[in-house]
């Protein structure tokens, strides 16, 4: 059998990695919408006005925690099937790089949009050019390594 090629073991790791980072703001998102949610509607001296929009953000967050979850939890996945070069694992890393370019692409328009400009403070702006570089670098590498034919053939 022929060697392994390194590159497509250190993009399983990068999923791997990746999906274990992206994890911890979906965790804060579901932590945030459990315990601020519900609590903040507990005023036990008069109703709450705001009662209907208590629910609603808590229904937005939760959906975006489980949706950032489900991102992550697809990323260890599509790492461990890389690493032990199965063809699905090759799949879904491509789908989950496709579906990594969106957000990189709406903070680029967003940092770059004549209507708002560099706005923010410059930590922010920073924050935002470093996931606008790490997500163009994962998509670039992603397809880059696993279109190539020697590449593709590790996955057969």
């Amino acid at each position: 059998s022929a060697p392994k090629s390194g590159a497509v073991t250190a993009l399983g790791v990068i999923n791997i990695v990746l999906g274990s980072l992206v994890a911890l703001p979906g965790l804060w998102l579901l932590l945030r919408a459990f315990f601020a949610g519900p609590g903040a509607d507990m005023n036990p001296f008069r109703p709450n006005p705001g009662r209907g929009l208590i629910g609603l953000q808590f229904a937005i967050v939760l959906v975006a925690g489980l949706l950032i979850l489900l991102f992550a939890g697809g990323l260890i996945m599509a790492g461990v099937g890389v690493v032990r070069r199965r063809p699905w694992g090759r799949i879904l890393t491509l789908v989950l790089a496709g579906f990594a370019a969106l957000p990189v692409l709406r903070s680029l328009f967003e940092l770059t949009a004549p209507r708002t400009g560099l706005s923010g403070t410059p930590g922010q702006i920073f924050v935002q050019l470093v996931f606008i570089v790490v997500g163009i670098c994962y998509v670039v590498v992603s397809y880059t390594i696993l279109l190539k034919s020697r590449h593709a053939a590790d996955f057969q």
